[in-house]
Order: C-alpha cells, then structure tokens, then sequence
C-alpha cells in the first residue's frame, strides 16, 4: 500500500485521541476508533478540497464557525483478508508527548496517513487515516457540568 502523509491545520474540537470513541456506524456492527474534529485554515482547505476531488469520503461541513472535516483512526481493521491492530494516535503539544484531553479551540496540526485503494466499480479512490496530533496552542479541557436541577 502506498501512503502520503499531508499535514492540514486548524482548531479542533470533540477531540478523542486519548479515549476510544464507539459508534454504530462500521459495516460489521460497532467500530471503535480515535477521532478528531478539524476546522481546517485556508490552505488546508484547499488540500483536503484536492482530496475529495481524488475520493476522499470525508465530508466537509459548515457550521456558524466554519468548515470542518472529521478523521478517524480506527483500533482494529481487516486488511487484505488480515486483521490489523492499530495504536492510538500520536499526541504531542508542540513535540512533547500530550497526555490531557485537548480542549475545544485548541489549534493543531494533524497528520494523516492517504491511502490509495479500489473502489467497488472497479475504480481507485484515497482514504485518510488519523496518525497524529501535535497541539500548537492548547486550550484546557473543559467537562460540561450536570445541571443538577434537572438531573442532566
């Protein structure tokens, strides 16, 4: 398999690359995987636009903020009828190894790993995978507090 990696920046938000994120959305059930958020500036934009032109699943949307795009590491994988485990992301702040939650706003580069691969019809499409996080400005995480009058 060959495999680019590219760097895209922005701010981040619902980051989890330190817990496994779990949804119902994999073809065989459950997928756990890391994920983060990005809202990309303008040259990574531009990229991940260049992307999507190659194939890129990843949808980019707009909210009152901005474009976002969200990418995903998955834990296990079958690849070429083998199942592969994968570790979770790199996560550093300014090249230091990160250990906290990062916060919403937080300002990242995230380099991702951009496959080549065949597509049902008989085409080739790309693919990115989540390989790193490397924090340039951390805003502090922030759990949102329980509204004890309504129990949630």
């Amino acid at each position: 398999m060959n495999a680019e990696y590219i760097k895209v920046k922005g701010k981040l938000r619902w980051t989890k690359a330190l817990q496994v994120a779990e949804t119902w959305d994999g073809p065989n059930g459950p997928e756990s995987h890391w994920n983060v958020t990005v809202y990309p500036d303008s040259p990574s934009l531009e990229i991940i636009r260049e992307l999507q032109g190659d194939g890129l699943k990843n949808k980019l949307k707009k909210d009152e903020d901005g474009w976002f795009v969200k990418f995903k590491r998955p834990t296990k994988r079958t690849i070429g009828g083998k199942k592969v485990d994968f570790e979770a992301p790199e996560l550093t702040l300014n090249g230091e190894p990160l250990k906290e939650f990062i916060g919403n706003g937080s300002d990242a580069e995230v380099t991702l790993e951009v496959y080549k691969h065949r597509t049902p019809g008989g085409g080739n499409s790309v693919a990115a995978r989540l390989v790193s996080v490397n924090v340039t400005s951390l805003v502090p995480y922030e759990k949102q507090e329980q509204n004890s009058e309504e129990g949630f």
